[in-house]
């Protein structure tokens, strides 16, 4: 009966041995895949700070767009005025001329010019 209580603690402590080689294990397994999740989690972390600063970068580059079609909007808002005023200053012109009865003394060019007609190069 000795014997077989030997036998059967002998079996037992091989079991705890065989639990505690497993725990090791299983430890390290879980260091391991940590170290992974870290890695991990550094680089979606090296990631999203690069998405942020492209997305800053764009944001700015749009917003210096914005400002570039703004100022050429206004220009060319500035460059219809302009135009405007030129058309109203030829019919005026053209006005006077008629009013003076010296529409017919001008050359060719210059009436079409006065007339708001393209010249022709």
């Amino acid at each position: 009966m000795g014997q077989m209580l030997s036998f059967k603690l002998a079996e037992e402590m091989e079991k705890v041995v065989q639990l505690e080689k497993k725990a090791r294990q299983l430890e390290e397994e879980i260091r391991n895949d940590v170290s992974k999740q870290d890695l991990v989690m550094t680089e979606v972390a090296s990631r999203v700070r690069k998405l942020e600063e492209l997305h800053l970068r764009e944001v700015e580059d749009l917003s210096k767009l914005g400002e570039r079609i703004l100022k050429e909007e206004e220009l060319s808002a500035k460059q219809t005025e302009e135009v405007r005023q030129l058309r109203e200053d030829n019919h005026t012109m053209r006005d006077l001329l008629l009013e003076k009865g010296l529409l017919h003394t001008l050359p060719y060019e210059t009436l079409n010019r006065v007339l708001g007609y393209p010249s022709q190069v």
